[in-house]
């Protein structure tokens, strides 16, 4: 008997020309992930009947829910098609200047196929009409930088073969970016000691039902959220003071890896919407403020992510 293990698992995906239906021939893209929880799940409708024993009379299988995280670490390149298919924008080349590539948020839907691959078993998971529902870049010191994508999706199926005629390019191996390397800029001071930065993009998907069927039909998208929290060191009043003022302000975010190449988190009028500077014992005191982003009507979009390749 062989049991499935974590580390014999590989996920891969594909854009989708119509939301549901994988393309013919398909040609994968493998993700460099740390842990994939894309399911399937049944809501669950319970009889109310009354009967004298007090026994459920009947449990009747609901909708069909597909859904949930693709998560990784960082890396150059590995993940900028979901990261496009999250913003809803599209990488403009050489913008702001010529090397650079600047991603800002916008209207566009893009659907995916993934596929989860147990090696060790030959068995196959596939998710069709899979969308980008949000992500959560998590940032620490001694600590290697993570991407987790939120993602919903409309169906979901298994097997235990390869589609007919399917190929897969392999993963990047860019090395993750970390906590050693990089910026912070805050109000454009870069003088804060940041300790943990949180950026939060959630689009509000849902899926959509219809009566004469257990599978989801569409999504539906909500409105385009940034939120977050930042891990200072209380050195001085500068964050404490733009929150009691309420004042708007802009937030920079540089990433590198060991060989140079970079992503810039741009979020371009933020403001603090809470800040806990309680005190809890004798260690060094890091206060959290928690951050909201707003649209801006000079760079057009509540969020940019620029990427500068070495």
């Amino acid at each position: 008997m062989t049991i499935g293990s974590g580390s014999n698992v590989e996920v891969s995906y594909i854009a989708e020309v119509t939301a549901g239906t994988t393309p013919a021939t398909p040609i994968f893209q493998k993700l460099p992930i740390s842990t994939e929880s894309l399911i399937l799940s049944r809501d669950t409708l319970e009889s109310e009947a009354l009967r004298a024993d007090r026994q459920i009379a009947d449990v009747i299988n609901g909708n069909k829910q597909v859904g949930g995280n693709v998560s990784g670490e960082v890396r150059y390149s590995a993940f900028d098609q979901l990261l496009e298919a999250a913003l809803g924008g599209t990488w403009a080349t050489d913008t702001p200047i010529v090397g650079t590539d600047q991603l800002k948020a916008g209207v566009e839907r893009r659907s995916f196929t993934f596929e989860r691959l147990h090696a060790d078993l030959t068995t196959y998971f596939r998710s069709r009409g899979v969308e980008i529902g949000g992500l959560t870049l998590d940032r620490a010191a001694n600590a290697i930088t993570t991407l987790d994508f939120n993602v919903v999706g409309l169906s979901q199926d298994s097997d235990t073969s390869p589609i007919a005629g399917s190929s897969y390019i392999p993963a990047t191996a860019n090395a993750p970016m970390d906590g050693f390397t990089g910026t912070f800029t805050i109000n454009s001071d870069s003088t804060a000691c940041v300790t943990t930065a949180n950026v939060t993009l959630d689009n509000g998907n849902e899926a959509l039902f219809c009566i004469g069927s257990d599978l989801a039909v569409d999504q539906a998208q909500g409105k385009s959220r940034v939120t977050g929290s930042l891990g200072i060191y209380f050195e001085n009043l500068a964050a404490y003071n733009l929150f009691n003022a309420g004042t708007y302000f802009d937030l920079e975010i540089v990433m590198l890896d060991g060989a140079g190449n970079q992503y810039k988190i741009i979020l371009p009028k933020i403001k603090y919407t809470s800040a806990d500077t309680s005190v809890s014992g004798p260690d060094p005191l890091t206060y959290t403020y928690d951050i909201a982003a707003v649209y801006d009507e000079t760079e057009l979009s509540n969020i940019i992510i620029e990427r500068t390749p070495i």
